[in-house]
């Protein structure tokens, strides 16, 4: 009588028996890519926002949309080798080489990331000293400004102020840009408010410019922690350790 190896009753069910299999898989850690490295569309709309002032092309923005296109790709491609073992290897071969490939190209993304992020940086100082300039900013009597206006009532302090942006008045911009808030008798929030009002209103193209540029800086910086942060779980670290201590065990035999 010949009798089936490759199969076993167990609970009333013919099942496959993996007994003696060498290479019997462990189950991965279930894998769960976050939004921003899900899909290649977040930048596209910095893009757009900024084609209808001619700075679609700009480099700084073009090279952030491109790598975060790059670390979408590495989250893709990792993800799918991940899940399709070569029939040559063992499981704990395809784990060893995944760990090594993986964090290789988390290498490379490090590297280029500072250069993407210091390229948004330099845009969004550009953007600020050319809407300085247009607006014609000087230090002249600062501290005396800043005083004058730190000791008016809220409602005046604001309305000399938005005044000031709505007359390009670069003495009093300067006042109150060029110095901590509290100087000039209002809080962070005002400050900020004050000056997006300024830009918006008098070179918008800077305005957006810094917008996508600081947009665009959170989306690689998220995207590439995001990499990180599921190194373990890509590489399925858990598994990988556990074939390590395996194989030094029957070394030792």
């Amino acid at each position: 009588m010949n009798y089936r190896t490759d199969l076993a009753y167990k609970d009333g069910n013919i099942v496959a028996n993996n007994k003696g299999n060498a290479d019997t898989r462990k189950p991965l850690p279930e894998l769960a890519l976050s939004d921003r490295l899900s899909s290649k569309a977040w930048g596209d709309s910095s893009q757009q926002a900024l084609a209808k002032y001619k700075l679609g092309d700009h480099p700084a923005i073009n090279s952030a949309i491109s790598f975060h296109k790059q670390m979408v790709e590495t989250a893709e491609r990792f993800k799918n080798r991940r899940s399709k073992q070569s029939p040559k290897d063992t499981q704990y071969t395809h784990l060893q080489k995944l760990d090594i490939d993986y964090n290789a190209a988390l290498k490379q993304h490090e590297q280029r990331i500072k250069a993407v992020q210091v390229s948004l940086l330099d845009a969004q100082v550009n953007a600020a000293s050319q809407f300085r300039e247009k607006l014609g900013f000087t230090d002249r009597n600062a501290p005396e400004l800043r005083e004058r206006i730190y000791n008016l009532d809220s409602e005046t302090r604001s309305k000399v102020i938005s005044q000031a942006i709505e007359e390009k008045d670069g003495n009093i911009l300067s006042a109150v840009f060029d110095a901590h808030p509290m100087l000039s008798g209002i809080d962070k929030n005002q400050h900020s408010a004050f000056q997006a009002m300024a830009m918006k209103r008098h070179t918008p193209e800077l305005y957006e410019l810094d917008q996508q540029a600081e947009k665009l800086f959170q989306l690689v910086s998220g995207s590439f922690d995001d990499l990180t942060n599921i190194t373990d779980t890509m590489t399925a670290k858990a598994v990988l350790t556990q074939y390590e201590r395996e194989v030094a065990e029957a070394e030792q035999l």
